[in-house]
């Protein structure tokens, strides 16, 4: 009974140690660049899933980095509680607007950030996004100019090691002479 867990835990030691993984460091400094030539102060950074959320969160409310950046999560766009993660100051400033439901598509969740925050913003304070779906980023392209600001590979450690891309883009408006 104690073997099997020993050799499970010896067998996995190397792939769930994260001694020395810095990928966090790097996702977080491609997605909230301290440079303020790559995203001005007074920009909005929309990050898209929990490991650009949690780690931009985290150098900006724990080690103070780039509080000057407003960090709108838009995976939890749809969610009640998020709303209250706002002042009231905040909501008013940034025109911000809840879902009310979970987006079905990429389209209604495209629409969902539309109207939750970009709508209000894009022309009147940099916008950016770490989103890096194909499918959400064609609907805005639609309305928005979206440009690549910076890229970066990153290691996911998960099941399988595997290589992603992370993209920062600005979202700007579109030139309408086009």
């Amino acid at each position: 009974a104690v073997v099997l867990p020993v050799l499970v835990l010896m067998g996995n030691w190397n792939r769930c140690n994260r001694n020395g993984d810095i990928s966090a460091e790097i996702l977080s400094a491609t997605i909230l660049p301290e440079e303020t030539d790559r995203m001005p102060g007074g920009s909005i950074l929309i990050t898209d899933n929990d490991t650009e959320t949690f780690t931009t969160w985290y150098r900006q409310n724990v080690r103070g980095d780039r509080p000057d950046v407003f960090n709108f999560a838009g995976n939890f766009v749809y969610m009640p509680w998020y709303k209250t993660f706002f002042t009231d100051e905040e909501v008013a400033e940034y025109k911000i607007t809840m879902a009310s439901g979970v987006a079905r598509s990429a389209a209604e969740y495209a629409q969902q950030l539309r109207t939750g925050i970009i709508d209000a913003n894009v022309g009147r304070r940099p916008v950016f996004t770490s989103i890096n779906d194909p499918a959400v980023l064609s609907v805005l392209a639609d309305t928005y100019a979206i440009e690549p600001v910076d890229a970066t590979e990153i290691l996911n450690r998960t099941l399988f090691d595997e290589v992603s891309t992370t993209v920062l883009y600005r979202i700007l408006v579109k030139d309408r002479t086009q």
